[in-house]
């Protein structure tokens, strides 16, 4: 939540924060943990402490007092992987990550090193947005072990076109455009998409694609770290739009 011009100050927020612990509590029966800080970030971070019932407060000055110590894993999208990567670079702290050269993060992570630098220092501007418009549907795997084998790899796909198309399908949506996400075990990471004539909910139509996607990294000599597909260009459709388009998409 964006409390900007709803409450004038810290205590107000803790005020708040209370009431909305309560209230959970009483028309849910279930405890809520949650964190107070000056960007979204942070607050996420925070709310991580004193599970499943805590509140925690990081007042401005004190941002980089509380970020310091803690592991590399409490910023939300460092999983394992990364976190093995950024500890043979001698980061293991977000102190130690906020104290190290951008350059040096970049050229391992790309734009997401600058992300990753800009959070250890408390810095993040992404607005939080409570209303949108579903713009896509996507799902994606990162592996243990980064991966060679094709079977493999055609097997995740095929578990993340199930998981996508039954989104798709439970959301009452069509969808024209179809992508995939493949990032290589040096963390180098592309995107490929391909769109449709016609928008549709055809799982074969996904699996087609994402198949024809994939053939321009069969052959790469690395291995592949994280898969991803994922369908844009969406609209909603009725009963009838789905019967006109399956039985179009079955003719075709």
């Amino acid at each position: 939540m964006d409390l900007t011009g709803k409450v004038a100050n810290y205590e107000e927020a803790e005020l708040l924060s209370t009431k909305i612990k309560q209230e959970v509590k009483g028309k849910a029966q279930l405890t809520c943990s949650v964190g107070i800080a000056t960007n979204k970030s942070v607050a996420k971070i925070a709310s991580d402490f004193g599970k499943p019932d805590g509140l925690t407060i990081v007042l401005p000055e004190k941002v980089q007092e509380f970020l310091t110590q803690l592991p590399v894993n409490k910023i939300s999208g460092i999983g394992k992987k990364t976190t093995e990567v950024l500890r043979g670079m001698g980061v293991n702290s977000i102190g130690d990550l906020a104290t190290s050269p951008p350059s040096k993060l970049t050229d391992v992570f790309g734009k997401y090193g600058t992300r990753i630098w800009q959070i250890a220092n408390g810095i993040d501007e992404e607005e939080v947005i409570t209303t949108y418009s579903i713009k896509s549907i996507s799902s994606e795997t990162t592996f243990d072990e980064d991966v060679a084998d094709k079977e493999r790899l055609l097997e995740a796909f095929r578990s993340l076109i199930d998981d996508v198309h039954a989104r798709v399908s439970s959301q009452n949506m069509l969808f024209r455009t179809v992508g995939i996400k493949v990032r290589l075990e040096d963390f180098t990471t592309f995107t490929r998409s391909r769109t449709h004539v016609r928008h549709t909910n055809e799982k074969m139509v996904m699996e087609e694609f994402v198949k024809d996607l994939f053939g321009e990294f069969e052959g790469s000599p690395k291995k592949i770290r994280l898969v991803g597909v994922r369908v844009s260009n969406l609209r909603a459709a009725d009963a009838a739009q789905k019967s006109i388009l399956r039985y179009a998409d079955r003719e075709t």
